[in-house]
């Protein structure tokens, strides 16, 4: 049986969606790569979006809604309308690099034109939550890599033995086999896996990340995780974790960032 991609239709209108990254194109264009509701993440051209009178390039920014318009036929559609459908989040510092390192992720691992309506939801919450300021960066982080690897087929069951199905057990070590799971620890730890303890798979498995070594762990398993599934090029969003942000820089560091979304 011949497998055949579903017809796309050739116009879409009033789509909530947000804009991920956008890169210039030509002299005066936009590419843009949004995750929308109904059709999951997909480039837009957005023409005359650069230059003094560019209003929609000026809209055009992350961490806002939106209700994107588009049609054509060929495979680079063209944006209609750019309507803002609320007010953009006022992300700062080490919550706004969170922004775009979850953006970057979405952008290198989503398929195109996958939908991915729970995982729209999921991003939604987090931008939410990483505005309200009422959760520790961490756990909102180590929360949606979980969601995410979830949502691509990877779902870590934390408190199930790979294979097995046994349940963990509190006084016993596991194994991390990267993108498959965890095995009884019975020997020296093996290449390429993690050992953890199984107090913290439970822990995680019921999202309780109030330890320190809990959340260690945690970062730990999406690292070795996302590794896998994005190869060897490395996250340019990582970097901007490396200088500790300051109240006083916020505004200036803002506009260098603008680099990961307009490069």
């Amino acid at each position: 049986m011949v497998w055949s991609r579903p017809t796309r239709p050739q116009r879409v209108t009033q789509q909530p969606a947000y804009i991920l990254h956008s890169r210039a194109y030509r002299d005066t264009s936009l590419i843009l790569d949004i995750l929308s509701l109904d059709y999951g993440r997909l480039s837009l051209l957005l023409r005359g979006a650069r230059g003094t009178r560019a209003r929609q390039g000026v809209l055009a920014q992350p961490f806002c809604p939106f209700r994107i318009s588009w049609g054509g036929r060929n495979e680079l559609r063209t944006v209609h309308q750019l309507e803002s459908a609320g007010n953009p989040l006022q992300l700062k510092g080490e919550r706004l690099y969170s922004g775009f390192y979850v953006n970057e992720l979405l952008v290198r691992l989503l398929v195109s034109e996958d939908p991915q309506t729970h995982l729209f939801a999921y991003y939604q919450m987090l931008l939410e939550s990483l505005q309200q300021q009422d959760e520790i960066i961490e756990v909102l982080l180590r929360r949606f890599e979980r969601q995410l690897l979830g949502q691509l087929g990877y779902d870590i069951v934390f408190p199930q033995v790979q294979g097995s199905g046994d349940a963990i057990k509190v006084l016993e070590s596991y194994d991390y086999v990267p993108l498959d799971g965890f095995i009884l620890a019975t020997g020296p730890t093996l290449p390429k896996t993690l050992r953890i303890p199984g107090k913290v798979l439970l822990a995680l498995a019921v999202e309780d990340y109030q330890a320190a070594d809990v959340r260690g762990y945690a970062k730990a398993i999406s690292r070795i995780a996302l590794a896998r599934l994005l190869g060897d090029r490395p996250l340019k969003s990582r970097e901007l974790f490396r200088t500790p942000p300051t109240e006083s820089n916020n505004t200036a560091k803002s506009t260098k960032e603008g680099n990961i979304i307009h490069d």
